[in-house]
């Protein structure tokens, strides 16, 4: 059995390995693939290990023994599904291991942007502290969250954890789903009105052609002026320009995201231009807890599709 992995660093980085896939044959690791040796290097794979590389139909098509494609990530718009189906290739991915990890990211996203704490520390570094007349100073104005109302779009495991720590800080929050069921904790509403009552916006619904640019010139025109948004879900949910605008006409107070609609960022990316966009490097997924886990679902879906017990299939 011979296992490929096409791009596979970012999820071990420094502290795991893929020994525990010895088990079920032969494995060939790249740390990262380039568009022109995907079919060279996958074409010899029973099992196709990949992250974010491309599969197309055309390299479905050169890989004659290919059995199976096991995602590290949730998502798989990067697969060819349907065409994997016709060839009678199982697609597994890696559901929800990394969902307090994103949360966190999230409100630590959140938090960012309503207490500047990073720009406060550098401050402090610099000796802007010593020799002020007064014992405190602010570069930003502090708000506090207790009363404010976030609104979700998407209201899946990522975004009912958030909702919990959201109540916990006594805000309210709304919710777009799109079963609308009803939900003891949050309130389900249609989009337009999460995006006309919400002072925070935050964004966890997967990326499809349905919802690409969800948040664009209109529904950001819908919003409440000094409007915090936030993204750790896909950055084509965002039209860029959109929101650059906003940000610089101050209709967005502050927007965050651990996502971009190109990664790496596009040198043409102006959000990184705007002091009030935080952005990550899409790192919420990563804590060393999540990719552990990560790793051990993994594990088990190659086991259970060669046992005959297949798990976590999506075509």
């Amino acid at each position: 059995m011979n296992i490929v992995i096409l791009d596979g660093e970012t999820v071990i980085l420094n502290d795991y390995n893929y020994d525990n896939l010895n088990q079920f044959g032969s494995v060939t690791y790249y740390k990262n693939t380039s568009t022109d040796l995907i079919i060279e290097r996958a074409k010899v794979a029973d099992i196709l290990v990949i992250n974010k590389i491309q599969i197309t139909a055309e390299v479905i098509d050169n890989c004659p023994n290919l059995r199976l494609i096991a995602t590290l990530s949730t998502g798989y718009n990067v697969v060819d599904i349907d065409h994997a189906k016709r060839k009678n290739i199982s697609v597994c991915n890696i559901p929800a291991y990394s969902s307090m990890s994103v949360a966190q990211h999230t409100i630590a996203l959140l938090l960012e942007a309503t207490n500047n704490v990073g720009i406060h520390s550098k401050s402090v570094h610099a000796g802007e502290w010593i020799d002020r007349d007064n014992f405190c100073y602010t570069l930003t104005p502090q708000i506090e969250l207790n009363g404010k109302t976030i609104g979700l779009i998407g209201y899946g495991s990522i975004g009912k954890i958030v909702a919990t720590i959201c109540t916990a800080l006594g805000m309210k929050v709304l919710a777009n789903t799109r079963s609308m069921t009803p939900d003891p904790l949050v309130e389900i509403c249609e989009f337009n009105d999460v995006l006309s009552r919400s002072e925070i916006i935050s964004l966890h619904c997967p990326l499809n052609s349905e919802n690409t640019h969800i948040i664009n010139s209109d529904s950001i025109r819908l919003m409440n002026d000094n409007v915090i948004i936030i993204n750790t879900s896909r950055g084509g949910l965002i039209d860029e320009e959109s929101v650059y605008s906003a940000l610089s006409s101050g209709k967005i107070l502050a927007y965050c995201a651990d996502v971009l609609e190109v990664e790496p960022q596009s040198k043409s990316c102006n959000l990184t231009t705007q002091n009030n966009a935080i952005i990550t490097p899409h790192i919420a997924w990563a804590s060393s807890e999540a990719r552990g886990r990560l790793l051990d679902i993994l594990e088990q879906n190659i086991h259970g599709f060669l046992s005959g017990n297949i798990i976590n299939k999506v075509n």
